[in-house]
């Protein structure tokens, strides 16, 4: 099964609306992103500097980790970087970096911050445009607007509506948590509790696996039953058959 972080969130955030009705569902939704855009686009207006805060931290802690790089300059617009990883080659103009960090994330590397501090650079001004708070209220800049409630909304000349017929026509509440994978092991801890499968039990008081303190001594008396019947009625096939003749 592939999942990816966006749609995990999303469904966290309609995990409440997705068991209600279909109209039910599309209202507690739009009321969701309806105050989620205009809180979002408020707590970022009230921002001072050019790029987002989270960005600026990421970079912060990068920055922290170039003490460990060594930079020496070709004289062009590449630098060989030296650090406890190994040795990379950037490139500040095409603002690339042999680890793929840069490219990947849009953040300079500690590399690249370190190529960047040999030449009196500030970091900030590589960023990428997507993390600046321009873009960001660009994505938010829209609105939805409140609608009325169902008594409110226009009567249709026709009919009225079939309802369908039930898709799960099984007792009970519907299951809350996905299926999992076959492959899947219900093993560790889970639900505050940790799980007894594929362990063996061992016992306490003897050392021996196959019981734990509760049955011990049970297991030797058993087996001391067993061997006495079968030394009295024959072997094990008769051993029951004669058992009962007696009784």
């Amino acid at each position: 099964m592939l999942l990816n972080n966006m749609c995990e969130c999303f469904n966290d955030t309609i995990l409440e609306a997705r068991t209600k009705g279909i109209i039910s569902m599309n209202e507690m939704i739009r009321t969701q992103f309806m105050a989620r855009i205009q809180k979002r686009r408020d707590v970022m207006r009230q921002c001072k500097t050019e790029q987002c805060p989270n960005i600026l931290k990421k970079l912060e802690k990068s920055k922290q980790l170039t003490w460990s790089c060594k930079t020496t300059w070709n004289g062009g617009d590449k630098y060989q970087v030296v650090c406890r990883e190994g040795q990379f080659i950037v490139d500040c103009d095409a603002q690339t970096c042999t680890c793929r960090k840069w490219q990947l994330t849009g953040i300079p590397c500690p590399h690249a911050i370190s190529s960047l501090y040999y030449n009196k650079k500030r970091p900030e001004d590589y960023l990428d445009e997507q993390y600046n708070i321009t873009t960001y209220l660009a994505t938010y800049e829209h609105i939805l607007h409140p609608t009325q409630s169902s008594n409110c909304w226009p009567k249709s000349p026709q009919g009225p509506m079939i309802p369908p017929e039930p898709a799960n026509k099984n007792r009970g509440r519907k299951p809350m948590l996905r299926r999992k994978d076959p492959l899947e092991e219900d093993t560790g801890f889970t639900k505050g509790k940790v799980c007894r499968k594929k362990v063996t039990i061992k016992c306490s008081i003897c050392g021996v696996a196959g019981h734990n303190k509760r049955f011990h001594g049970l297991q030797n008396n058993t087996q001391t039953g067993r061997q006495f019947a079968m030394s009295i009625f024959g072997d094990s096939q008769n051993c029951f058959k004669n058992a009962f003749v007696i009784s």
